[in-house]
């Protein structure tokens, strides 16, 4: 796996690949400059943060799906929470669900939740407000910086 050390990377995790399409055409589209690195369930996302980590490339981020098959976005969060090479990488849930159930296992975890947009304009809002939680945050070039 070779990884571009010049953008901030980004690991994405959802099995839904046509939101993954889309997201990847958001952030172009906003001039993000973000090295996405896509997974479609949390064992293909462990091995894939396991790899970078042996590369000494961390995610300045992981965005998480809840619901997927196999091993789900909650099962992957609590397995990165618990292993002292990954916990200090910032999560974020991107999820359909806005069960009270999900919300309250977020907050134990203090990630945050958003919810799937419907609509290309909130899309691209919550994206912007998405790769704020990134450490390398900074590093990302902005062309548009409004998302209204």
């Amino acid at each position: 796996m070779e990884i571009l050390t010049q953008q901030p990377t980004v690991l994405w995790v959802d099995d839904d690949v046509d939101d993954l399409m889309m997201i990847g055409h958001v952030l172009n589209e906003m001039g993000h400059r973000v090295n996405l690195v896509e997974a479609g369930n949390g064992k293909e996302a462990l091995d894939l943060l396991k790899e970078m980590y042996e590369h000494e490339q961390s995610p300045c981020l992981i965005v998480l799906d809840l619901n997927m098959p196999g091993m789900d976005g909650k099962q992957t969060l609590q397995y990165i929470r618990s292993q002292t090479d990954f916990k200090l990488i910032p999560i974020v849930v991107f999820t359909t669900s806005d069960r009270a159930a999900d919300v309250a296992f977020c907050k134990q975890y203090n990630v945050p939740l958003f919810t799937k947009p419907i609509d290309y304009k909130s899309l691209k809002n919550t994206m912007g407000h998405i790769l704020g939680f990134c450490k390398a945050g900074d590093a990302i070039k902005m062309e548009n910086t409004k998302y209204k």
